[in-house]
């Protein structure tokens, strides 16, 4: 009968791969969305007229943020702003 050699060291080594493939797919999602948010919060108005309803504390630019989830086996980047006007910009 034939011996394949080196075989678990090639399994252990394509385990360690998925892993590492894995990590990579959420740092280029990471990346992306940090990316977004940048690109947003520059786009956003600037001055008096994008505090509305913030009493003067807080921009649109600056309630810009984002995230990295995990969903079913995917990395989802989430670019959101709390305040509650951002919609209306957006659009």
């Amino acid at each position: 009968m034939a011996e394949v050699r080196g075989l678990s060291s090639l399994i252990a080594k394509l385990n360690a791969t998925e892993a590492q493939i894995k990590e990579a797919a959420r740092i280029c999602v990471q990346r992306t969305a940090q990316k977004a948010a940048a690109d947003a919060q520059k786009l956003a108005p600037h001055g008096k007229f994008s505090q509305a309803g913030s009493g003067g504390n807080a921009s649109l630019s600056g309630s810009i943020s984002h995230k990295v989830e995990a969903q079913g086996g995917a990395f989802v980047g989430i670019v959101q702003s709390n305040a509650p006007h951002a919609a209306y910009v957006e659009f």
